[in-house]
């Protein structure tokens, strides 16, 4: 028999505020772990703060390198810098910290014969696509849609793109990686094993949804706020963004037969390489 608290995860908050502010933090948590939960378990029992006395031991006891915990120095990783919270570039928990930017490792070695590419991880998916356009006019890479991706960021969490449906995400076209262990020794996917291979594409996690559709369709709703009439009402609008691996005639039958409500037209529709597709989806 399992208990309930048994199934949570060890939460370590890191919180450079006062005692007091602490407190109401950490009351606040777990009101809204509370609510947002569908099952009761005593969340105060898995959340360690600076002010409990086990804090160092349950922080040290999962840290595979104390020296950062030590020295006090919180580090970052950068790649391309695409990052909504601001993870890669900002730390509000240790003062002073480091961020090793990896923008400069950004070589794109593109190998048509054999299908393959050598990205270092500084590299943003753009350059990749132009690289790929550069020797070749019909071959493409399954990654996002924002060319401004750094790759190191984007592979290792998992890089949805507008091809995934037929070609899978884009850590699922990864062969191999090279890698600097502590020691400074480069390897390869051999050396480290297949189980850290695994990790280091997220579990290889793929997305292969929605069955009964065409597989050379991918197509995203974008949900936004809008106002009606005389602006003194909200409603929301949808909009369609779409990419078909093929041409438009075919489109045509195959959203009358699964997006029938859509009324898509001819007109609606935009034949171009796949290069340019790119291009037209960061406009």
């Amino acid at each position: 028999m399992v208990s309930p608290s048994s199934n949570l995860a060890t939460l370590i908050l890191l919180l450079s505020v006062s005692m007091a502010a602490s407190a109401s933090f950490e009351e606040n948590f777990v009101q809204c772990l509370s609510f947002y939960s569908d099952k009761a378990a005593p969340f105060y029992a898995s959340i360690y703060t600076p002010q409990n006395a086990s804090f160092n031991k349950i922080l040290e006891s999962s840290t595979q390198n104390l020296r950062y915990l030590k020295l006090g120095i919180h580090l970052r990783i950068r790649s391309g810098g695409h990052d909504y919270e601001g993870l890669s570039y900002v730390s509000e928990v240790e003062t002073p910290f480091i961020i090793v930017d990896l923008s400069k490792l950004h070589a794109v070695n593109v190998d048509i014969e054999d299908n393959t590419a050598w990205i270092q991880v500084g590299a943003t998916i753009g350059e990749v696509y132009y690289k790929i356009y550069e020797k070749s006019l019909v071959h493409g890479f399954p990654a996002g849609l924002c060319t401004s991706l750094g790759v190191g960021g984007h592979i290792t969490g998992g890089a949805y793109g507008s091809m995934m449906r037929k070609y899978g995400l884009g850590v699922d076209n990864v062969l191999d990686a090279r890698i600097v262990d502590a020691n400074g020794q480069i390897l390869d996917r051999e050396a480290v094993g297949e189980d850290l291979f695994w990790a280091i594409r997220k579990g290889g996690g793929a997305s292969f949804v929605a069955p009964y559709i065409d597989e050379d369709l991918f197509i995203r709703v974008i949900i936004q706020p809008a106002t009606v009439g005389n602006k003194t009402k909200r409603t929301i609008t949808t909009s369609y963004n779409a990419q078909f691996l093929g041409g438009a005639d075919r489109l045509l039958q195959v959203m009358k037969e699964s997006f029938p409500e859509l009324v898509l037209t001819k007109k609606d529709c935009l034949e171009t390489s796949w290069i340019k597709s790119v291009h037209i989806k960061i406009l």
